[in-house]
């Protein structure tokens, strides 16, 4: 039985990522002479190559962090984190929507600008998406009862994301964002109902 070629392995994600302390670990094909490398080197490197390539293309990811009016924290996921810092370096202070899609565990919570949702902006260059998920025993609450819910989810709107402040370092200096949401249109009329 072969042990799998964990060092291999290593050394060759090492150097193709730049992390390799020692140059000429391995030949210019990626092989060191171990004992089954060679033959698990011709199934496993595309596999690597592909890994490679997705890691390189995560470089410019950047988690952002956001702290509203509630005991806990909001680690908010962009896919474009410069869409954001434009629109924020603009308008440090302003106004956002909230919208929630899916249930439960899976449910996933969306910001994005208000101005962007009124017409205000000038195009969807100016825009930017975050998301985040809430904890899970807020979800649970939220989604307990099917007839609840609406009211659930705008109680959490107005309690405890309602704003939201997002601290990032850009050298030695740091930036401050607040977030703060607007109900809709919609919400307003749903809430002077009810």
């Amino acid at each position: 039985m072969q042990r799998f070629p964990v060092s291999w392995m290593r050394r060759v994600l090492r150097r193709e990522l730049g992390t390799l302390p020692v140059p000429g670990e391995l030949d210019r094909d990626g092989r060191v002479p171990e004992t089954g490398a060679y033959r698990f080197a011709a199934g496993a490197r595309p596999v690597l190559d592909s890994l490679v390539v997705t890691l390189y293309g995560r470089t410019r990811a950047e988690m952002l962090m956001g702290f509203p009016a509630a005991p806990f924290v909001l680690p908010l996921a962009t896919d474009d984190v410069a869409r954001f810092l434009d629109y924020g370096n603009m308008r440090p202070d302003h106004k956002i929507r909230l919208s929630r899609a899916g249930q439960g565990a899976e449910a996933e919570w969306r910001i994005s600008p208000a101005a962007q949702h009124d017409g205000l902006a000038s195009g969807d260059r100016e825009g930017y998406r975050l998301t985040f998920s809430l904890p899970e025993h807020l979800e649970s609450w939220i989604s307990e009862h099917e007839k609840h819910r609406t009211s659930r989810i705008r109680k959490v709107k107005q309690r405890f994301l309602s704003d939201i402040v997002i601290y990032r370092m850009e050298g030695d200096s740091l930036q401050t964002f607040q977030l703060q949401y607007e109900p809709g249109e919609l919400d307003r009329r749903r809430h002077n109902r009810g």
